[in-house]
């Protein structure tokens, strides 16, 4: 009734609210960057289903998505600021690092890169595609074409995975866009691992980036874009891991056990180089928190580094907050 809390205020209302905001009695609060991210992935896993003895992933299409250079080429031709405008309606950050400006270790040396065709139609070229009348071709003559996934109802990730498809279009890549009910494309993501590509969140954390250990060890339960099932006994072998991911998996071991603060900074930093340069995750943006309170609230007091997720939100200073003039039956 009375406010807004983060992660409430869309972006295609936050210009709206804006103009209204004298009028109807109210602040709105930028506190920066969230720690959350938005991103395209591809299905890397290069394993056979144990049950039926065929491969998750045509092998075919497992050489595209295992190439390097090929998810760069993606990575740099689509235009994340037209996301941000057209989307978020600029309630937001392009993002291309594993962790978001809103995190402590988040490494400011790896810079950001606008959308540019022609990189990455050279990308492709030197890995060996051939571009012929608009198709784009593998070093054997496949046609370069894939389904992208994200949850059915979300009306940005909609628009976000139609953005996707028409920047990919311009490399005469065909983009298969199907969303489907969340619950299957987690199942996709966690089980069956029968996916292409995917449009999809995950939240972050401000101060430990230890924090997304399950999302980037070799071995975790959320390393979306190779995951790797336990076995009967409940444990993830990952002895098919690639160099980087071992080298990513030996970081954050250092980092749950370093204390010094400077070579926490290396170690964190190593591991966005690593992920920038990889791209397993091909990061799109990250929101801005934005909350909004009426003015007859008093002591309201947000602030990025006491944000927690519900039900608490940014009432970090809960105890202190008070109605002005009291409440009137």
């Amino acid at each position: 009734i009375d406010f807004l809390d983060t992660r409430q205020v869309r972006g295609f209302d936050a210009a709206l609210m804006k103009q209204r905001e004298a009028s109807g009695g109210f602040t709105m609060h930028n506190l920066g960057a969230d720690d959350g991210t938005m991103f395209l992935m591809f299905n890397m896993n290069r394993r056979k289903d144990p049950k039926t003895g065929k491969f998750y992933i045509d092998p075919i299409k497992q050489k595209w998505f295992n190439d390097t250079k090929f998810r760069e080429a993606i990575s740099h031709s689509i235009s994340r600021r037209r996301i941000v405008d057209n989307v978020l309606r600029g309630v937001g950050m392009p993002l291309y690092t594993a962790e978001t400006p809103a995190n402590i270790y988040f490494n400011k040396n790896l810079k950001e890169y606008p959308q540019d065709l022609e990189y990455s139609a050279k990308l492709l070229k030197e890995a060996g595609y051939v571009l012929k009348n608009g198709v784009l071709r593998d070093s054997e003559g496949h046609k370069i074409e894939f389904t992208l996934n994200t949850n059915s109802g979300n009306s940005m990730r909609d628009a976000i995975c139609v953005m996707v498809a028409q920047d990919l279009k311009s490399l005469g890549i065909k983009v298969n866009y199907q969303p489907i009910e969340f619950n299957i494309l987690i199942n996709k993501t966690e089980n069956s691992l029968d996916w292409e590509a995917i449009v999809m969140g995950l939240s972050g954390d401000r101060l430990e980036p230890y924090g997304g250990a399950n999302v980037w060890k070799s071995d975790g339960r959320l390393h979306m874009f190779d995951q790797r099932l336990p076995d009967d006994k409940g444990v993830v072998h990952a002895d098919d891991a690639r160099d980087w991911e071992k080298e990513i998996d030996a970081l954050f071991e250092q980092g749950a056990t370093t204390l010094d603060e400077a070579e926490l900074h290396k170690i964190w930093d190593k591991f966005q180089v690593i992920a920038y340069d990889q791209n397993p995750f091909i990061y799109l943006y990250c929101p801005l928190i934005i909350t909004s309170m009426y003015d007859y609230i008093g002591n309201y007091k947000p602030t990025p580094w006491c944000i927690v997720y519900t039900p608490k939100g940014s009432l970090h200073n809960i105890e202190e907050i008070y109605r002005k003039g009291g409440f009137k039956d």
